[in-house]
């Protein structure tokens, strides 16, 4: 197989990950399946061989990758797409400038990135207040009525419906704390 015909092949194949990838409605915000960024990897080192230019700065790895419950490896799913999306931008300017642009590039898609872009933001603060919601749930049986931490752990009960950011919620929680005389330490321990 020619050079060009071997990275228009890889060029698909990096088509056909980012039409697969989950959307956010449809999954969380991390990709836990270490396949998905190997399989991602192998085609980056795979085009940096058959093209002789140097892609490295696609590679998935390191600082990337967060760690999830479990010890597992997360790769948020900003970041997968965001790679796919440069890749193959970079690949279609390089070699492919004369078909279809993969994507919608001008401004008829900038208020789909737009209106994306907000709602995945709001699907995530969803997201964090019902996961600190639940942990207080989870914590408040352990501690007995009238102690700081029951009496924090209501008050900040009370409060998430108000919150709206993760800046909010982190004011929030310090406030209350401190109103209580709650150290650091016992903060901590009460989200463990």
């Amino acid at each position: 197989m020619a050079t060009n015909e071997k990275i228009k092949a890889i060029y698909g194949e990096l088509k056909g990950y980012l039409d697969q990838a989950p959307v956010y409605e449809q999954s969380s915000h991390y990709l836990s399946d270490e396949t998905l960024w190997e399989q991602y990897n192998a085609c980056i080192t795979e085009l940096t061989e058959v093209s002789e230019e140097d892609y490295s700065r696609f590679l998935i790895g390191g600082s990337s990758l967060i760690s999830l419950h479990g010890g597992k490896k997360g790769l948020p799913l900003s970041v997968y797409k965001q790679r796919l999306g440069g890749i193959i931008g970079a690949l279609h300017s390089t070699y492919f400038s004369q078909e279809k642009p993969p994507f919608n590039w001008g401004n008829e898609g900038a208020s789909t990135v737009v209106s994306q872009n907000q709602s995945q933001s709001q699907s995530f603060r969803v997201e964090l207040v019902l996961e600190v919601q639940e942990l207080v749930m989870s914590k408040m049986d352990k501690y007995d009525e009238g102690t700081k931490e029951k009496k924090f752990l209501t008050k900040v009960k009370e409060l998430l419906s108000g919150v709206s950011t993760g800046t909010q919620l982190i004011n929030m929680i310090c406030k209350e704390a401190k109103s209580l005389g709650l150290t650091v330490e016992q903060i901590i321990d009460l989200f463990s």
